[in-house]
């Protein structure tokens, strides 16, 4: 650069306020939280919000202003002047911790104040430092136009002769009146914002929660800590409470509980889980679990997967998560409460939220943000998660141990780097498992309390129906048309029912197809690719061949004949050679108890059967160093049994749940749709037989069992060919 060069500056339009403040600010909850923020940085015990209601001839109300208050230590002319007037300023930075009660400060980026045009076009504030004058100051954002620069745009400060008025903040704090509002405000939408700006603050300050999940309150009147701080909501002065709007309300509502603390250096976690049924639901008792130093798992790998130790640290985590339960069936035993003010709550307040140093970090928890992916993954696995409409959750971690999760300027959330990855991954996998536990315990209330499923392959419920009718004391002609309808009705359930088992049964042959020949043909490809015909490329193109067509053989029968089960069981497990070989399976196999039985079966639902199982057993089999299978056959009086067993870890949770259609524990980008033990079950009920699930594995304890029982009634020949070949 030479002598004569000019030297220029960057200039600030005045419209920049906007762009940082209302447009920048996604909505009126992140304005206040911000603004709140600062009452906490300021010392203030308490931070008091007022809606000023104007009547309106219609008998509807308008809100007329918002007013804000702390009783926080305030500012002088002095800091109003070189700091407040003065946009992104460092001081919360190297002075991070408040004089008073040694907080660690939370409005950190410096221009939380612009927050107030996202409120309203026009702001009067009153602030007192102890020792000095109070002082006003007004602000007209119309004022804020383009084309001017923001340093010639003048605000209206000035020092307060007269003390008395201001009687409030004496003798220190800070008074904010926000009206010519951005928004419309109407009685519904204050409910709203009540509901939502208790979570400003963690919703479990003033809640304590014992070892066994039980909820009480927590008196503050002569304990007042450094960490108090209490937000108070009022419309004219009259304090807002709402049917179930305060935290204790509905979270004593809450059927299912649990709270975890993580250690994410050591990635372990302890819980306590609770299930509480209502009062009036006798056939159940509360149960409470207690588990510590589990392993955490990572949700985004294969099930089971231990997630991986980095040198990432966020320090101690603390998680509670409450469920719900608004199935219709429980309605009647919702005790002295209004389920459908419950219900409305938990929508307005639902989802799992995240404090640091216990002020809410935004948009976490907000509707429509679906941080965990909680109702994006029950979309494809509603019977694995739970939605966030039916949790309310909070996640506490410090300042001091998390550091490299940076706060977006913006406020909506954390800026997206590994410390925040790694923060979701650990949250995310509680929830999950929180989402499994309750799913079980609700798959216990269904069965106790839901209405009965009739077997429409069993007519006697329906048998029953028509009985009552024939025995009532209606007319004739209303019995024929009812009962007409009822036949009607049924006939359209079973044609239904046929139509949908038999779309989920070629949907899993056609899911077990693809997934197959792809492995195969990339066998082939990497083969080809190398230009060489050496056998072993034949031999894979024949297998393939093979395989395809066992397939095809398999959609394509549809006769019950004669096998021999020893012929039939070793042919079928022969076709899963390559799967077993491919994820390095030792297949062991007993069939001295079956020798030369004869059975009637459909040989593709035995084959589709046999196939979901192993395919199950390799999949929780993965992570063992040595992963075993065992097939077993067995003839006991009259029915033919076939055990599989394997070292994985057994079924979670409840079996007769997990026999639900769509119901997996495998996470979304896995392979599978949760019909595997559905078509088990109902492939075995349309064969007359029936299916165990347990954790009785011969194998290893608590390891996964599954056992087929075949009738072989009038099929006695078996027992002498069976006899003659042990004389």
């Amino acid at each position: 650069m030479n002598d004569n060069s000019n030297k220029s500056f960057f200039k600030i339009d005045a419209r920049t306020i906007f762009q940082l403040g209302k447009e920048a600010i996604e909505n009126e909850m992140i304005a206040i939280s911000e603004i709140v923020k600062n009452a906490y940085d300021a010392d203030s015990l308490v931070c008091n919000i007022n809606f000023e209601e104007v009547d309106l001839n219609n008998g509807d109300t308008w809100i007329k202003s918002i007013t804000i208050s702390d009783k926080g230590i305030g500012m002088s002319m002095a800091d109003v002047e070189s700091n407040w007037l003065r946009i992104g300023t460092d001081n919360k930075l190297y002075e991070n911790e408040t004089k008073i009660y040694k907080r660690r400060k939370i409005g950190e980026k410096g221009i939380g104040r612009l927050a107030l045009n996202r409120l309203g076009s026009q702001v009067e504030i009153i602030t007192r430092k102890k020792g000095h004058k109070p002082v006003r100051l007004h602000i007209n954002f119309h004022t804020f136009k383009n084309g001017l620069d923001l340093v010639n745009v003048p605000v209206t400060i000035e020092n307060i002769e007269n003390n008395d008025d201001y009687q409030e903040i004496f003798p220190h704090g800070t008074i904010i009146k926000i009206f010519d509002l951005e928004d419309d405000w109407d009685t519904k939408k204050i409910e709203e914002l009540e509901n939502r700006t208790i979570s400003l603050q963690n919703f479990l300050e003033d809640i304590h929660i014992d070892e066994n999940n039980e909820l009480s309150m927590i008196s503050r009147s002569n304990n007042i800590q450094s960490d108090s701080f209490k937000i108070n909501y009022y419309t004219n002065n009259r304090s807002m409470n709402s049917k179930l709007s305060q935290p204790i309300d509905y979270l004593q509502q809450s059927m299912f509980r649990m709270v975890a603390i993580i250690d994410s250096v050591n990635n372990t976690w302890d819980y306590v889980y609770s299930f509480n049924p209502y009062g009036k639901m006798s056939k159940l008792d509360r149960t409470i679990t207690k588990s510590k130093n589990n392993l955490i798992l990572d949700p985004n790998a294969k099930s089971g997967t231990i997630i991986q130790k980095d040198n990432i640290k966020l320090g101690r985590i603390k998680v509670y998560l409450f469920g719900y339960n608004f199935d219709n069936e429980i309605k009647e035993y919702v005790a002295n409460t209004d389920f459908r003010q419950i219900k409305k709550t938990i929508k307005d307040v639902g989802g799992v939220k995240v404090y640091r140093d216990n002020q809410r970090v935004y948009n976490y928890g907000e509707p429509r943000t679906d941080w965990l992916e909680l109702d994006s993954k029950r979309v494809n696995r509603p019977g694995r998660y739970l939605s966030n409409n039916v949790i309310v959750g909070a996640v506490d971690i410090t300042r001091k141990n998390t550091d490299g999760l940076v706060e977006k300027t913006n406020r909506e959330g954390f800026v997206d780097n590994k410390h925040y990855q790694r923060f979701k991954d650990i949250v995310a996998s509680i929830v999950y498992d929180f989402s499994h536990k309750v799913q079980n315990d609700k798959a216990r209330i269904k069965r106790l309390y839901g209405k009965a499923k009739q077997n429409l392959k069993s007519d006697s419920i329906f048998e029953d129906i028509i009985d009552t009718i024939d025995s009532s004391n209606i007319s004739e002609v209303i019995k024929t048309e009812i009962k007409d309808g009822l036949y009607l009705y049924k006939e359209q359930l079973d044609y239904i029912k046929g139509v949908l088992f038999n779309v989920s049964v070629n949907a899993m042959d056609y899911l077990t197809i693809f997934h197959d020949l792809e492995d195969q043909l990339i066998v082939i490809k990497d083969r080809i690719s190398k230009l060489t015909t050496d056998p072993e490329s034949l031999r894979n193109l024949e297998e393939t061949i093979d395989f395809v067509k066992n397939h095809n053989n398999i959609i394509r029968d549809k006769d019950i004949k004669n096998y021999n089960v020893n012929v039939l069981i070793d042919g079928i497990l022969y076709e899963e050679r390559y799967k077993l070989s491919k994820n390095n399976i030792i297949l062991k196999t007993d069939f001295s108890k079956t020798k030369n039985l004869m059975i009637k079966l459909h040989r593709s639902s035995v084959k589709r059967i046999i196939n979901n199982i192993i395919s199950n057993s390799i999949y929780w089999t993965a992570l063992n160093e040595k992963k075993i299978i065992l097939v077993k056959t067995d003839a006991v009086e009259d029915k033919l049994t076939i055990t599989i067993d394997d070292n994985g870890p057994g079924f979670d949770g409840d079996i007769e749940y997990l026999k639900e259609p769509f119901v997996t524990k495998k996470t979304v980008d896995e392979p599978g749709i949760g019909l595997g033990l559905f078509i088990i079950k109902e492939l075995m009920n349309n064969s007359n037989g029936n299916v165990v699930f347990n954790n009785e594995s011969e194998i290893e304890k608590n390891g996964a069992r599954v056992i087929l029982e075949f009738p072989i009634k009038g099929q006695t020949q078996w027992l002498i060919v069976l006899i003659k070949s042990y004389l």
